[in-house]
């Protein structure tokens, strides 16, 4: 089988399935139908807001997946440009509000980003994918850790920074993982998730099971104020948030606009199989930084 990320592709993982029948952030059992795409069906939760899919896979099952090209697929050396284009605007945003110290990246797989900062930095990671972390330990010299979040220890108070990026929205237990990283974050120090699909964009209202970032590894999806709720609960302060496009590799502003008015017209008029997925646009990626102030 060859790898790819659409939320077909889950049916060659159907072994690993489980009910999702309550919500990864809150619990509620409360939903409404937001997106059907076999084999999943998504839900917005009714307490929370947060959008996950039933069924999701076990631990097993994202293993299985993530050992299919994860890896190859998400570190296409075509798209490297472009990717590195990404990690410059996302970087240039934190060091507004700090340049430098202890900085740790969360499911920082090969270790593209980390390495992009700076020698003011210094650079910590952690990676479940066992090829990934050993690409980011042996060709970039990193220091990252195999394993899972929840299984990694640090000293309380140690990092200024802990980034996740493209991450979160892999979680099946957001919350939890959150609580466990945040003892490592000194006081005052910043929690940055970056690349986080919003949920509440327009190509994800418009387009839902086409829009782009609607795949298999996304099994929940949040917006801003999910994200700034979670973060008040657990005692961090929302500093700024960003949806970055125009400065992004990936803008086509003209072309982009023209693309949803076309689809918006044929999913008003009953034509929706005639729509492909979305295009990039403002407002599909979410940018936090949030302080931690307890």
């Amino acid at each position: 089988m060859e790898m790819d990320n659409s939320v077909g592709n889950l049916k060659y993982f159907s072994k690993h399935f489980i009910p999702a029948t309550s919500c990864n952030l809150c619990g509620s059992t409360k939903r409404t139908e937001w997106a059907v795409s076999d084999p999943v069906i998504a839900y917005t939760c009714d307490n929370c807001g947060l959008v996950y899919h039933d069924p999701q896979m076990t631990r097993e099952g994202r293993d299985a997946f993530y050992a299919s090209g994860y890896f190859e697929l998400q570190n296409n050396p075509a798209d490297a440009l472009a990717r590195d284009k990404m990690y410059e605007v996302e970087i240039a945003y934190l060091e507004k509000y700090v340049q430098g110290g202890k900085i740790l990246d969360v499911g920082c797989g090969g270790g593209f980003l980390l390495n992009k900062f700076g020698p003011s930095w210094e650079k910590h990671g952690i990676e479940f994918d066992h090829t990934s972390a050993e690409h980011a330990r042996s060709v970039l010299k990193l220091d990252v850790k195999d394993g899972e979040v929840n299984e990694a220890t640090y000293p309380d108070g140690f990092f200024d920074v802990i980034v996740m990026r493209g991450v979160i929205e892999h979680m099946a237990e957001p919350k939890k993982m959150v609580e466990h990283m945040l003892p490592w974050l000194k006081q005052g120090g910043l929690l940055y998730i970056t690349s986080t699909p919003n949920i509440e964009s327009l190509c994800a209202e418009l387009y839902r099971e086409k829009w782009k970032l609607f795949t298999a590894d996304h099994q929940i999806h949040f917006a801003k104020r999910t994200i700034e709720a979670l973060g008040k609960e657990l005692g961090m302060e929302l500093l700024d948030s960003a949806y970055f496009y125009l400065e992004t590799p990936y803008a086509n502003e003209i072309e982009d606009c023209r693309k949803i008015i076309k689809d918006a017209e044929l999913i008003a008029t009953g034509k929706r199989d005639e729509v492909g997925s979305s295009p990039a646009f403002y407002g599909n990626m979410l940018s936090m930084i949030l302080k931690k102030n307890r």
